[in-house]
């Protein structure tokens, strides 16, 4: 009898060692798997977007104006090169316009004046652009 009680106390010990291994591992496993499962992800600030205020507005697109089209086909017919004509008074129409405006001995000032489009529109080349075609003055 003695041997039976040393056995079932064995074995209640063993039981219990048992399942105190079972819990540990059972514990391991859970905080195992939520390491190795998706994890969601950490809350962040907020990213708002700038409010209407504060966004400065856009530049409007210049609009292509006939007269100053017109300006840089003559510029571009006497080799000047106002760059595209598209109506625009950029910085190469400004630039051939001060070209312009110094070869016939007007105010340089890179912008359309009623001199400068008077001498601009009136179709007689200059002394300085016939000598440079290779014409007579």
């Amino acid at each position: 009898m003695r041997k039976a009680k040393l056995a079932m106390g064995c074995v209640k010990r063993c039981s219990s060692v048992c399942l105190v291994l079972l819990g540990m591992f059972a514990l391991s496993c859970s905080s195992t798997s939520s390491r190795t499962s998706a994890r969601v992800p950490e809350s962040r600030p907020e990213v708002r977007a700038p409010s209407p205020r504060e966004v400065p507005p856009a530049a409007p697109t210049p609009q292509a104006d006939p007269v100053i089209r017109q300006i840089q086909g003559i510029l571009q017919e006497r080799g000047y090169g106002p760059g595209p004509l598209d109506g625009v008074l950029g910085k190469k129409t400004r630039e051939a316009l001060r070209r312009f405006q110094k070869d016939h001995r007007l105010a340089v000032t890179g912008e359309i004046d009623a001199d400068t489009k008077s001498v601009l529109l009136s179709h007689t080349p200059s002394s300085a652009e016939a000598v440079d075609k290779g014409g007579t003055y």
